[in-house]
């Protein structure tokens, strides 16, 4: 057994354990795997530049740039405009077309994109509708993924998939290869949302359609200043005069006066007389601590704005101090106030975790630029800035030139990088940002994956791995282990993301097959629709997270509604694979 050999199954399961942990981002790990095995030498020089320029990477990074056109021209908005408008006439139908759009958009524009774009608008139409958000919010999120499965750069799950074909040396998959399968997919969770999603839905509104939750309770610090009228008078006053405010502790100096009974209210804080200097540890509704720093900065020049903001998984932030984040320094961004997502934190020492929630200040600019760097999420990032609307040309010549190999004019990648040049000397994305952090992640997700898979195949460990598998699954039926297949990649994906899934599996199902003399596409098919399945967990995929938290689902929201999908899927997939795509190689 090789070093090379023994390196990359090491590496291989060491990035399987980081991205299963939830504790390091995927596209980091896979990355930080990658440059493992470079410096390693199990990737050499000629499987590195095969990686650089393989089709699927070209493709994902294209369809991303065109992907990006129609935001940054506001396509996407001007529909979404249309169906706003369509509320008051014809509400049936305005749902019907938003819904609509969400699918059959997902089938050239990514999952995130569409689902942060498609927000607002659920949202403001149920409004207008005078409807609950929750149980029409959540659907965008699986409506999203199916369509996703409508063509080839629906999602780059799929492009994965079809460059793990091309690595073995088979073709790769056709632009609208697996559509016909996308569509009675898509036609089946259609179906069990209309029939079962009124019973399955959560009910009540959604509390994040708004920047924050006046009444939330938040853990803050409030300085008594030498001006303060506070100054000399009793604790006890100071609770007095602010109704369902509660003094947890009380820092002076060194020395701290804590409040462990009722409220805070204990003989020692309520006989306390307040000094220039103290700092109170107060437990408050998000509007008191709002109303307070309006006092204490009601002279700035630009009126700033408050957004309650939530840490998502793989945010930078976890793990840090409160005063680690540095917000002040960076953003002139102040924190106002805590609520941890598990029990109460302690201001000074606590760290954050998944699921807090901050109350932040500061200028829109700042907030805006927070929030795009994916440390937190707010409702800041469902209200679209201002677009090149004047560019909208561009965008829709780039989507005609994606569309060439439809007709076999050009090739996929071909196509991708004449779309990508269109956009960029058109003038249709942005200049300091083309692409935005979600879409460098999914890239270096992709290309950190494809290194791995390189390494896996050139240092025998795949054919390796196939070898012990063959001697249990030759003993299965191949329906069997299509089923098993399915079953597999669709479980994965609730502990990574789809993709990661799908980049693990892919590799050792195709040399499975061919040692076992089956046509590895069709097995492909079923990683590649079982990962996109990802409807259990608000965890299972970005949009799943993002939609959980500004909609404030369950867990087990996700759960009654996403497992009746992800069986209905299955088991279309389950009949309708063989049917399509032959499971026997041909001689």
């Amino acid at each position: 057994m090789s070093a090379a050999l023994v390196l990359s199954l090491l590496v291989a399961a060491l990035v399987f354990a980081a991205m299963a942990s939830d504790r390091v981002a995927p596209h980091r790990a896979a990355l930080a795997g990658a440059a493992v095995l470079l410096l390693g030498g199990a990737l050499d020089g000629p499987g590195l530049m095969g990686v650089i320029g393989s089709p699927g990477l070209i493709i994902i990074t294209g369809m991303m740039l065109v992907a990006a056109a129609l935001e940054h021209t506001g396509l996407i908005d001007r529909f979404v405009r249309r169906l706003k408008a369509q509320v008051g006439r014809h509400p049936r139908r305005a749902w019907v077309h938003l819904y609509a759009g969400v699918l059959l958009g997902s089938a050239v524009l990514a999952n995130t994109p569409m689902v942060v774009l498609a927000a607002p608008a659920v949202v403001a139409l149920a409004r207008q509708s005078g409807i609950s958000v929750k149980p029409v919010l959540l659907p965008i999120v699986f409506l999203a993924s199916l369509g996703g499965c409508l063509s080839l750069v629906g999602s780059s799950v799929n492009l994965i998939a079809s460059e793990s074909l091309l690595q073995a040396g088979l073709g790769g998959f056709g632009l609208f290869e697996f559509s016909l399968l996308g569509l009675l997919c898509a036609a089946g969770g259609v179906g069990i949302l209309a029939l079962f999603g009124p019973r399955l839905m959560p009910v009540g509104d959604a509390p994040s359609a708004q920047l924050y939750e006046p009444e939330r309770l938040m853990l803050g610090e409030h300085a008594i200043t030498a001006g303060d009228p506070l100054v000399g008078t009793a604790a006890l006053e100071f609770l007095q005069r602010h109704a369902g405010v509660s003094i947890l502790d009380c820092r002076r100096d060194a020395d701290t006066q804590s409040a462990t009974e009722e409220s805070g209210r204990t003989s020692l804080i309520a006989d306390l007389r307040l000094r220039a200097g103290d700092r109170l540890l107060l437990e408050a509704p998000a509007r008191w601590w709002i109303a307070q720093a309006e006092l204490r900065q009601a002279d700035r020049a630009v009126a700033p704005i408050d957004v309650e903001v939530w840490v998502p998984p793989q945010s930078r932030w976890l793990g840090l101090p409160l005063a680690g984040l540095r917000l002040d320094r960076i953003h002139g961004i102040e924190v106002l106030g805590l609520a941890a997502a598990q029990g109460r934190a302690h201001w000074a020492k606590h760290r954050i975790q998944i699921g807090d929630r901050l109350l932040l200040r500061g200028s829109r600019p700042e907030l805006e630029r927070l929030l795009a760097s994916e440390a937190a999420l707010g409702p800041l990032q469902v209200e679209r800035a201002g677009h090149a609307t004047h560019r909208q040309w561009v965008a829709w010549l780039a989507l005609a030139a994606a569309a060439l190999p439809a007709i076999g004019w050009l090739s996929l990648p071909q196509a991708a990088v004449l779309a990508a040049l269109i956009v960029m000397l058109g003038g249709a994305i942005s200049r300091t940002q083309p692409l935005n952090r979600p879409s460098l992640r999914t890239l270096g997700l992709v290309f950190g994956m494809l290194a791995i898979g390189e390494a896996l195949v050139g240092s025998g460990a795949v054919g390796l791995l196939a070898d012990a598998l063959e001697g249990s699954a030759g003993r299965v039926e191949p329906w069997l282990l299509l089923g098993l297949t399915l079953l597999i990649a669709t479980l994965a994906t609730e502990v990574l993301t789809n993709g990661a899934a799908v980049a693990l599996l892919a590799p050792v199902v195709i040399p499975l097959c061919l040692h076992l003399g089956l046509d590895p596409r069709p097995f492909v098919v079923a990683v590649l629709f079982g990962a996109s399945a990802s409807f259990a967990s608000p965890l299972a995929y970005q949009t799943n997270t993002y939609v959980h938290q500004i909609g404030a689902y369950r867990f087990a929201d996700f759960l009654r509604v996403g497992v009746p999908l992800k069986l209905i899927v299955c088991l279309l997939c389950w009949y309708a694979i063989p049917r399509m795509w032959p499971l026997q190689a041909a001689a």
